[in-house]
């Protein structure tokens, strides 16, 4: 059990600093914009705490990040600097795997839409649509056999 908790810890702490490291952000920086100390993201990083949600959920914030990216969701596609007709040709795309009412709505909606992600945990994919106000919507994608 304590193996697998450590293992843990360093899974989160190479995801932390992974997320920290691709947004050009230092530790300091980091720090300041979670109010959680270096010292403390510095020991997530390498794995030698083990940390709370609520510290995970504060340095995903400052990172401007799902906290499920912290617990193994994995994002396989995202639409992150296309145009909105470059969207809208990828909600075609995924129009069978979604349900008509959720396909309908978003494509409504196609001017509220900041960014639309394709999260994977295990074996389930998620549709996630982040919108211009900074909420989080997710609806389930069905596999096609």
């Amino acid at each position: 059990m304590i193996m697998e908790l450590k293992e843990h810890n360093v899974t989160i702490g190479k995801a932390v600093k992974s997320s920290r490291e691709q947004r050009n952000m230092t530790q300091v920086e980091l720090a300041a914009k979670s109010n959680i100390s270096r010292q403390t993201i510095n020991n997530i990083e390498s794995g030698r705490i083990t940390t709370t949600i609520d510290t995970l959920a504060a340095l995903s914030s400052a990172l401007g990040i799902s906290l499920g990216l912290f617990l193994g969701l994995n994002v396989v596609e995202h639409t992150a600097g296309l145009t909105k007709v470059q969207i809208k040709e990828f909600l075609n795309q995924k129009k069978d795997q979604l349900n008509a009412d959720t396909f309908n709505s978003l494509s409504v909606l196609l001017d509220q839409i900041f960014v639309v992600r394709i999260l994977s945990y295990k074996e389930t994919e998620t549709l996630e649509i982040e919108w211009k106000s900074g909420f989080r919507s997710r609806y389930p994608i069905v596999k096609n056999n």
